[in-house]
């Protein structure tokens, strides 16, 4: 194949008069060269039809041919292994015999992304799972658990000013104090301010907004807000209405159930 390259490149050379013969002639050895180069691959065609590279003319039988920097690292790197220096991996692939004696190392990859994160999911999931928090019904599940988000104007609590105290649904932890509460005119509960060390701020999956979960189990309550000067404190904790259960004024609250599992471990 390389032979008929050369010989068109000849061809072309006699038409076009903007290549010079050195430039033409570092064009043939480049391209002739391919078919020593062309032994890396072992794809390309059977063992036993492969045959080894002759010595260009001139050259050192000892020496390589002064191929690129790339194309010199590759032959390189093709030399003698003993399998006792292999990796080993479960269902990897066998070296790779070549003409020369030497060996192509089979692949090993590293373990597939996101497998370990998976894993660890699961087990926080069964951690979390064996608390005694609150049944949830699914709609719960959805929003607290799988950081969903209820429709804008349908939650319970978005239009309310009643006194009182708001709590996590999972837990019982105290969030919220009516007082801070403000209308916003977005669909959700708005709040400028939480119950000290009750609520944690992290970044959300999307890259760029703050979620904002409950500090005692995890659970997810919505995302918050800086900067819109709606209030003095410019601030807006914009809440899921079934994140959270109101009391009202005067009832006691109920217990706050502590978890087993680190509430870190649901952020």
């Amino acid at each position: 194949m390389a032979a008929k390259v050369v010989i068109f490149l000849d061809l072309v050379s006699r038409r076009a008069g903007s290549r010079s013969t050195f430039e033409m002639d570092q064009m043939k050895f480049s391209i002739a060269n391919l078919s020593f180069v062309c032994l890396v691959c072992v794809g390309c065609q059977p063992v036993a039809d492969r045959q080894q590279p002759q010595p260009m003319a001139g050259a050192s039988t000892q020496s390589k041919v002064d191929l690129s920097p790339d194309e010199n690292d590759v032959i390189s790197s093709r030399v003698p292994l003993d399998e006792s220096d292999l990796p080993v991996r479960k269902n990897a692939a066998p070296a790779t015999d070549l003409p020369d004696g030497s060996q192509l190392a089979p692949l090993v990859l590293p373990p597939a992304a996101g497998v370990a994160a998976s894993a660890e999911k699961e087990k926080t999931k069964e951690l979390l799972m064996s608390d005694k928090f609150n049944e949830l019904n699914d709609f719960e599940s959805y929003v607290i658990l799988e950081k969903g988000t209820e429709r804008a104007f349908t939650g319970e609590y978005w239009d309310s000013t009643a006194a009182g105290t708001y709590i996590c649904r999972r837990c019982n932890a105290p969030l919220y104090k009516s007082d801070d509460k403000f209308e916003s005119h977005c669909g959700w509960p708005s709040f400028d301010d939480e119950i000290k060390g009750a609520v944690t701020r992290q970044l959300d999956a999307d890259g760029y907004r703050t979620e904002i979960v409950c500090s005692n189990c995890g659970g997810h309550l919505g995302h918050v807000f800086l900067g819109e000067k709606q209030t003095q404190k410019d601030t807006r904790h914009c809440v899921n209405s079934v994140s959270t259960k109101f009391i009202p004024e005067g009832e006691k609250l109920p217990e706050k159930i502590v978890p087993d599992a680190p509430a870190e471990l649901n952020r």
